[in-house]
């Protein structure tokens, strides 16, 4: 009995340490030397400047484009954490009237608005180095958050090891999202529609939990294979 005992302990362990395992090995593969200076997305040349998620290394990002170019015509965008730029750049070259994105980290807003004068549309963002929904008072059609997935208790250490990239992967005690769903339906315009996307390295009860506290529900619009994960794109109500 003991021995089937610590075996399911170690299986437990094992559960619970896979999705930190597999995000370390994605930001190791992003810090690399030999890691991608530019990827092209949807045929758009992007430049991805070291320390900042790489859609080169995940296609998470062109997956939640594809979404989302199709949503986006002629409506006020807004997106949490844009990394490179590449997902709010797509809006607004596909037809949205404007639009407006943050990021935690300085090495993000210098690419994403390196990224939106390379393709001349700077004039159509507001990019600004913010968390959240921090520095807005507007009111948005569209607004979405390619959440970090991996739950963490204490980020600290692999910013010490990472620097501000873990932030893209990793989320201690899941604040970001919690902070997401209990803010976001006070920046939508009446009509407006909120999205988010998760992957189910994550912890989906946990997930599910916060959303059900926020008194949110998730639609699930559609998924994409990465590997082991799925990428999962939904819209709020």
């Amino acid at each position: 009995m003991n021995i089937i005992l610590n075996k399911e302990l170690i299986d437990l362990r094992e559960i619970k340490s896979w999705p930190i395992r597999r995000g370390e090995w994605f930001l190791q593969r992003m810090l690399s030397p030999n890691a991608p200076s530019e990827c092209e997305i949807l045929g758009l040349k992007f430049e991805i400047e070291k320390g900042v998620f790489s859609p080169a290394i995940s296609r998470s990002t062109e997956f939640f484009v594809k979404e989302l170019i199709k949503r986006c015509v002629g409506k006020k965008v807004f997106e949490v954490g844009c990394g490179s730029g590449a997902i709010s750049i797509h809006c607004a070259l596909a037809g949205a009237k404007r639009v407006f994105c943050t990021d935690v980290s300085s090495i993000a807003i210098k690419c994403t608005k390196k990224n939106a004068k390379y393709h001349n549309v700077l004039h159509k963002m507001e990019i600004r180095e913010a968390r959240g929904f921090n520095e807005f008072k507007d009111k948005f059609d569209l607004i979405f958050f390619g959440l970090p997935y991996v739950y963490i208790e204490n980020v600290d250490p692999l910013l010490e090891k990472y620097g501000e990239i873990a932030y893209s992967i990793f989320d201690e005690k899941y604040k970001s999202q919690i902070e997401y769903f209990t803010n976001v339906s006070k920046y939508m315009k009446e009509g407006g529609a909120a999205y988010v996307a998760f992957s189910k390295v994550g912890d989906l009860k946990m997930f599910e939990m916060n959303l059900s506290k926020s008194g949110l529900i998730a639609i699930l619009e559609s998924t994409e294979k990465e590997g082991r994960a799925d990428n999962q794109f939904f819209r709020l109500i």
